[in-house]
């Protein structure tokens, strides 16, 4: 009974409308979205937040329910706004938790070292996937270290590839070994034109056109918005969903689940717009082992 449901192609799409009636999401798997901070005060999160942290100023401290830029909150919407509150969307993974961290201020601009501290503070706190719908082409040793750490810790970390529309310069975390590196598509089930690729995209889903949550604050609590940042989400909550199935998997299994699990859309096999494919969470959760 979310009202704005049928305008979600990302739901349909990918299989999720079948695989809610199984699983909606545990709420032990908590997933960390670093980036904007997300709108505390939306209703389309009441009860969804865990803890979280601002590392946006100089001074990092216990937050990260602020957003004055947008984007963290689009973010957050489409990994787990509200199912079945009468109102607006439903999250991919509903069921599971939100750690909100913020590292881009108002104007989007992050401190030096703000999104390394970030993702080791929400491995430490106990996130089980972590969502960047952000990268740099030239990270220094420390975040490459703390990438690796995530997954040492056995922690999913899922990153945009960037809008650029060409294959040029790797973008990271997204182009990181063992990181799922997320492109876009559109609800035509084709690649988004404005989604960087190359030989080290993971995966794809729908990136365009993507109805999600916005800060109360700057309008009425929704907004559409293109970009692999819209997708990465998609396939965090994806993840999140197969680690609440299958409680046991390891993160490098439910990467391997992901991509083998996922539908050719662009080309037969792997291929540099889409990866391994694009998303398929139905299969991801409901194919038998």
């Amino acid at each position: 009974n979310d009202p704005l449901l049928p305008a979600q192609y990302g739901v349909s799409i990918t299989g999720t409308d079948r695989v809610w009636p199984v699983q909606k999401g545990s709420p032990d798997v908590v997933v960390a979205v670093i980036d904007s901070g997300i709108d505390g005060s939306h209703p389309e999160f009441a009860g969804q937040l865990v803890p979280g942290y601002d590392f946006s100023e100089e001074k990092p401290k216990p937050g990260g329910t602020v957003d004055g830029y947008g984007h963290g909150t689009h973010v957050a919407g489409v990994i787990g706004a509200v199912a079945g509150n009468g109102i607006g969307i439903a999250g991919i993974a509903p069921g599971c938790k939100l750690m909100p961290i913020r590292i881009f201020n108002n104007w989007g601009h992050s401190t030096t070292g703000g999104s390394t501290a970030a993702v080791i503070w929400a491995v430490e706190n106990g996130a089980k996937v972590i969502n960047a719908s952000w990268g740099s082409p030239l990270p220094g040793q420390a975040a490459h270290d703390a990438y690796q750490y995530a997954l040492d810790k056995d922690v999913v970390l899922v990153a945009a590839v960037g809008n650029s529309g060409k294959n040029e310069t790797k973008s990271y975390p997204g182009a990181s070994p063992g990181v799922i590196g997320v492109a876009a598509t559109n609800s035509d089930d084709r690649w988004a034109s404005f989604s960087t690729w190359g030989d080290w995209v993971s995966l794809a889903a729908p990136g365009h056109g993507i109805l999600s949550t916005y800060p109360m604050a700057k309008g009425n609590g929704y907004k559409i918005m293109d970009g692999t940042s819209m997708a990465s989400p998609l396939v965090a909550a994806a993840a999140a969903l197969v680690r609440s199935q299958y409680p046991n998997m390891t993160q490098a299994q439910v990467k391997a689940r992901l991509e083998k699990t996922a539908k050719d859309v662009i080309q037969n096999g792997i291929d540099p717009y889409s990866g391994h494919g694009r998303v398929d969470i139905a299969r991801a959760v409901l194919d038998p082992l």
